[in-house]
């Protein structure tokens, strides 16, 4: 056996004596790692990150609120028009805490309903379908973790996309858990959602009630609001700020482009007209 070769092979034996001496681990590139595989759960295991990451920025009031009961409430809905940044923060805020080993996962669920006229059969495995409908939350995920860590977070299960089809029965425990565009999920299934609250467990439902695609009378959306606003303030039931939150965001708190805020407002005159 050359040097060469049975270098390499002591190097895959014991990683942690031949392990490089010039890495600096507070900026560790996965990318680097993706062929050898002892060094992925030795750099999580060390809290290594991908980048410097800065805190998360939030641009409007209701996004400082909306992050705030995420902190604070085991239970934070934020509803309003497109382009507030419920998604962003939501996600951005998961992230960072999976990065640095406070929750043990993220599972992030979104409604498999199209937007539009159906496209019909789609190719490939039912995860390669749909896998599809969670590329915008996928571009947030890179964007804060890097597309190294991601990828190895997705493989050791840290981050779980999923569909509610096979989740009753389940408890969510150690994680933060995502609900997106909630208001296509339908009364029952977001009832089965919101019943998997398990220990050290944070939910965060996000969604658009002028946007649903969906049956109207449906839609969990407005069901649960009323749920945890009406019958929360009676005296029967009563959740308190730190069992739940709820943050209305309004045209006003789009950051997305200022244009959306007069697309909008159009859109609302029009209807209005008819």
């Amino acid at each position: 056996m050359s040097r060469k070769k049975r270098k390499a092979k002591l190097c895959t034996a014991q990683p942690n004596r031949n392990r490089p001496k010039n890495i600096n681990f507070n900026q560790t590139n996965y990318d680097d790692y993706d062929d050898t595989p002892y060094y992925a759960p030795e750099v999580y295991q060390e809290k290594v990150i991908a980048k410097t990451v800065e805190p998360i920025r939030y641009l409007t009031k209701a996004q400082a609120e909306y992050a705030k009961g995420i902190d604070y409430s085991t239970i934070t809905i934020g509803v309003g028009p497109a382009g507030t940044g419920k998604s962003h923060i939501a996600l951005t805020y998961a992230a960072d805490k999976l990065r640095d080993k406070e929750i043990e996962r993220i599972l992030v669920f979104r409604p498999i309903v199209e937007a539009g006229r159906p496209l019909g059969a789609l190719p490939g495995t039912a995860e390669e379908k749909t896998i599809k409908y969670f590329t915008p939350m996928l571009d947030i995920l890179e964007k804060r973790l890097g597309t190294g860590p991601l990828k190895f977070f997705i493989e050791k299960k840290k981050i779980i996309l999923e569909a509610t089809n096979y989740i009753r029965g389940s408890t969510f425990e150690n994680c933060i858990v995502i609900i997106d565009e909630c208001q296509n999920y339908t009364k029952d299934e977001l009832k089965l959602l919101v019943t998997r609250i398990g220990d050290n467990c944070k939910m965060i439902f996000d969604g658009d009630d002028s946007q649903i695609d969906i049956s109207e009378y449906s839609s969990g959306l407005k069901d649960i609001l009323r749920i945890f606003l009406t019958y929360g303030h009676r005296d029967q039931v009563v959740f308190t700020p730190d069992e739940v939150s709820v943050i209305r965001f309004t045209e006003d708190d789009i950051v997305r482009n200022e244009m959306i805020k007069k697309i909008l407002k159009a859109y609302r005159i029009n209807k209005e007209d008819d």
